[in-house]
């Protein structure tokens, strides 16, 4: 879904130093050892950092991942933005959290595109963990919720939400995606409104084929 990446690279730009490099870190970084496999490449930069680790260094490796896992999806490389995503994640957990949403949302995206739905629920769910400490939220994260409701049916996420911390936060598309499984709502006339947009847009993706 191109809408899905124009907002990624968006929100990547926003989120990361666009005009940093690995190599503003004083540290020489071989292209071949980005996403290949996290702990090695982490190894390797400790070996060349020695016991300290610059934020800032670990910063600009985490945001390159990012693009790398984007530029990877983009190419239909799923398996590859899976394992480049899933490194942000295991390897950086103290990193800030809208990296480690992003990185959430791209693994997901790799894992509809290899058609593990299951993986993909998983992270989804992970990702509304973590959004809980983030304001205001990001749009396009909600696009992704909305975009999995198309794909796998409002139920599902339905059920994803209400079973997460975010439910509160995320009451109109709540209130949509009950009113697109025929349960009566009663709610105030602003969130019925979005609610109603959202049901729009929802149907809009259903009829273009949202992949």
């Amino acid at each position: 879904m191109q809408q899905f990446f124009d907002a990624l690279h968006r929100h990547l730009r926003m989120t990361g130093s666009p005009n940093a490099t690995l190599e503003d870190a004083d540290v020489a970084c071989p292209e071949d050892m980005l996403g290949t496999h996290g702990q090695i490449a982490m190894d390797h930069y400790e070996d060349r950092m020695g016991t300290s680790q610059s934020p800032s260094f670990l910063r600009i490796l985490q945001f390159d991942l990012l693009e790398k896992a984007e530029d990877e999806l983009r190419a239909g490389h799923s398996q590859s933005s899976i394992t480049t995503a899933g490194v942000v994640l295991d390897d950086f957990p103290s990193m800030p959290k809208e990296s480690l949403v992003l990185a959430c949302l791209l693994r997901a995206e790799g894992c509809i595109a290899s058609r593990n739905h299951s993986e993909c629920e998983s992270d989804l769910g992970e990702m509304l963990d973590l959004l809980q400490s983030l304001k205001p939220l990001p749009a396009m994260c909600i696009e992704g919720l909305m975009a999995s409701a198309v794909r796998f049916g409002p139920d599902r996420i339905l059920d994803l939400i209400e079973s997460s911390p975010m439910v509160n936060r995320l009451f109109p598309l709540v209130t949509a995606l009950r009113e697109e499984l025929g349960i009566e709502t009663r709610v105030p006339q602003e969130v019925a409104e979005v609610a109603n947009d959202i049901r729009l847009c929802l149907e809009r993706w259903r009829q273009a084929g949202v992949p």
